[in-house]
């Protein structure tokens, strides 16, 4: 519980975006993107800059695929 279990609901949010990725629903980039912000805050609260930019990267890129989607 050092994170206060945000790695934990980064990881069921991944998990759900990944399955309403796999069954192609449009309601996955939105999860995608709070599932990217939990992910942000995480890398914050880590220290990892590494996180931190790839997970504010992803969370354009699921902006970019939710326009794009059809």
């Amino acid at each position: 519980f050092k994170y206060y279990c945000v790695d934990w609901v980064v990881f069921v949010l991944v998990l759900i975006h990944l399955l309403l990725l796999g069954n192609q629903k449009r309601s996955a980039f939105p999860v995608g993107m709070v599932a990217s912000c939990c992910a942000l805050v995480f890398g914050i609260m880590s220290g990892s800059v590494a996180t931190v930019a790839m997970n504010v990267v992803f969370f354009f890129l699921h902006i970019r695929a939710y326009r794009k989607w059809k």
